[in-house]
């Protein structure tokens, strides 16, 4: 920023005093910080003062020592640095977060316009009846093109998945019957089923955007203030906390796969084998079809992410931000409560629901106090999984890595804890309640309720729907909306269940 390019309503020059104008301190708190401890260190600068709100800086310095055009200097080279510092912390947060890989790329994008035609498509054909192109066999409806276009993010997402893991999928199942609706020209049966499906994984990304967004803001500032407060004291972590922290995800996420997951295997081979072996026996296809589309098991498999997503937002509105979402399946099934330090808030309600073992693991005055190393911490969590016991660690300190690491949840206190605690914890509660960690076991716990409330619905309504269509009672018509309708079903139970609202 030399001298020249300002003008004289960017800055106002008196002697031994400059109001300017930065640009890169507008609407950052972090920066303002940042580049008033830098300038301050300068020694012809007496004070600054950085206003975030106005983008404007008060600088008192010697006049006899410095000019404008140096401090403008000072001011770009702190610019600078802090571009540089920035990028690399946005870079190692995204890690600690631990990002999920994305099905669909834009997924609010996708699931905006895929309803608005599919909206556009029904009010046409309520109005003005079908297209009379819709019947030719020479060319595609705009649905069929549509459904094509809307299905392929998913279609070519999980044709890998199937190639890699060999691994089969509701969704992939769910795209196939799609096409084999067009063949019958019923494109917005399936374009609505591929819309639902893209719903939810749009309000699921949604919600888990906003907690590591949450998470990255508290990081950043946390950080930077530790990098250049002269006042706070650095974070040196040595090689092994350095290992912990990039191995936590993989130590947790080394469990058993989840039982909704092995139902939707099963539902999709059973659906498979129970259509083959009816068109085998009757040459029906469209009673085959029928039977595939009910058997679909796309309400079974949202009945567990449509309940965490809603689960998650709710955890945002209370403060408490969460990085994975099966950690809050894992969270309610704790039953020993591990704090760093002494906590006298919130002990009933963890008794109110069942926990009695609790623990403080760095104390005063506390009958059940145990004074230990980091190492003395892991081995006593050991021993406690080793009895069968499920672990939730709570603390904020550097320390705290390796036990962390070791306990089944990792909760850490986001205004008094670490950076490097906050990265390496599972849930960061923002105001450091203690009364926190209850109300989140608790919805953690009511979260499992719902899903398996939503699975015993599903799994019903996938084995009348088939024995209908095994009857040649339903057509693959009305098979499709039943699959819509089993699917809204589920997204609606687990919003409304975890806002306190029961639609049935």
């Amino acid at each position: 920023m030399a001298a020249a390019s300002l003008t004289t309503s960017q800055y106002n020059l008196l002697p031994g005093r400059l109001r300017i104008s930065i640009k890169s301190l507008l609407q950052s708190p972090s920066f303002a910080h940042y580049i008033a401890t830098r300038l301050v260190k300068e020694k012809y600068i007496y004070s600054v003062t950085a206003n975030p709100l106005t983008g404007r800086a008060l600088i008192y310095f010697n006049p006899a020592h410095t000019c404008l055009t140096e401090i403008q200097s000072l001011i770009s080279a702190i610019e600078q640095r802090y571009s540089i510092q920035k990028s690399t912390m946005h870079k190692s947060i995204k890690m600690s977060c631990n990002h999920p890989p994305e099905l669909i790329k834009s997924p609010g994008t996708y699931a905006l316009a895929t309803g608005l035609i599919l909206a556009g498509l029904i009010t046409k054909c309520f109005f003005a009846g079908k297209s009379t192109l819709s019947s030719s066999p020479q060319i595609f409806s705009f649905a069929a093109l549509a459904t094509l276009i809307a299905g392929y993010p998913i279609l070519r997402n999980r044709f890998e998945t199937v190639a890699k893991k060999h691994n089969m999928n509701y969704e992939l199942l769910l795209f196939l019957p799609t096409l084999l609706l067009l063949t019958i020209r019923e494109s917005i049966t399936g374009l609505s089923v591929l819309w639902l499906v893209q719903l939810t994984y749009w309000l699921g990304t949604a919600a888990q955007e906003n907690s590591h967004k949450s998470i990255s803001n508290l990081l950043m500032r946390k950080q930077l203030q530790a990098q250049n407060s002269p006042y706070e004291e650095k974070e040196n972590l040595s090689p092994k906390d350095t290992e912990v922290k990039n191995n936590i995800s993989a130590h947790k996420n080394e469990e058993k796969k989840p039982s909704s997951s092995l139902l939707t295997e099963k539902t999709i081979w059973y659906s498979l084998a129970i259509s083959g072996i009816n068109f085998v026996l009757t040459r029906n296809f469209m009673r085959s079809l029928a039977i595939l589309l009910a058997g679909c098991p796309a309400a079974i498999s949202l009945s567990k992410d449509a309940a965490m997503h809603s689960a998650v937002r709710q955890a945002a509105e209370k403060g408490v931000f969460i990085k994975q979402i099966d950690v809050l399946e894992r969270l309610g099934d704790v039953d020993t409560v591990l704090f760093e330090h002494e906590c006298y808030t919130g002990i009933d309600q963890l008794h109110s629901l069942g926990i009695k073992d609790i623990r403080v693991i760095k104390g005063d005055r506390t009958a059940n106090r145990h004074a230990m190393l980091p190492d003395d911490i892991v081995k006593m969590i050991n021993d406690l999984q080793a009895l069968g016991k499920k672990i939730v660690m709570i603390g904020d300190g550097i320390n705290d890595s390796p036990a962390f690491a070791a306990s089944d949840v990792a909760i850490a206190m986001g205004r008094k804890g670490t950076a490097q605690a906050i990265e390496t914890a599972d849930i960061v509660i923002a105001n450091d309640d203690p009364r926190k960690v209850a109300e989140i076991i608790y919805l953690s716990r009511y979260m499992n309720k719902v899903i398996r409330q939503n699975v015993s619905f599903a799994t019903v309504f996938n084995i009348a729907g088939v024995a209908l269509a095994a009857a040649s009672l339903i057509t693959p018509i009305t098979a499709g909306l039943l699959l819509n309708i089993s699917t809204l079903a589920i997204i609606m139970n687990s919003k409304c269940s975890l806002s306190g609202k029961k639609p049935f």
